[in-house]
């Protein structure tokens, strides 16, 4: 399915390939940037992704379903979403580490596998260590 999706990006990419969306709203590559409205309490997260609008969340029992995570290459200051699955519009990369969020919470990288870059966010009861990125 991940080949599938690869190989329908590179084919829309293409010159011959069908005609990308441009214009205010769009990025360079015709991705949308944001989603039209979300309900209250949820965010929107667009290009590189399908946007979507997610529930907004500390920690993932906050979550009706998927994990509290942030979404992105930047931990500072980033909004923390209820994340389930998302659909990339064009490639990404991603080489986020395992950090501290704040004292009491370890940001782990999503799994690179999932096409998604952020970090999940979890609890630490006893905080979080600055040095090595783990609960102590």
């Amino acid at each position: 399915m991940r080949a599938f999706a690869f190989a329908l990006l590179f084919v829309a990419g293409c010159s011959n390939g069908p005609q990308r969306p441009t214009g205010f709203g769009y990025d360079d590559m015709g991705c949308k940037l944001s989603c039209d409205k979300c309900p209250p309490q949820s965010l929107c997260v667009g290009a590189p992704y399908v946007p979507a609008c997610l529930q907004q969340c500390q920690s993932t029992p906050d979550c009706d379903s998927g994990l509290c995570a942030v979404i992105g290459n930047t931990l500072a200051g980033s909004p923390r979403v209820c994340f389930g699955s998302l659909m990339l519009c064009e490639p990404t990369t991603c080489s986020n580490t395992l950090q501290c969020a704040d004292a009491m919470t370890q940001a782990k990288p999503l799994p690179t596998s999932g096409g998604v870059c952020g970090w999940q966010m979890i609890h630490c009861d006893n905080g979080c260590d600055s040095a090595t990125g783990s609960c102590k």
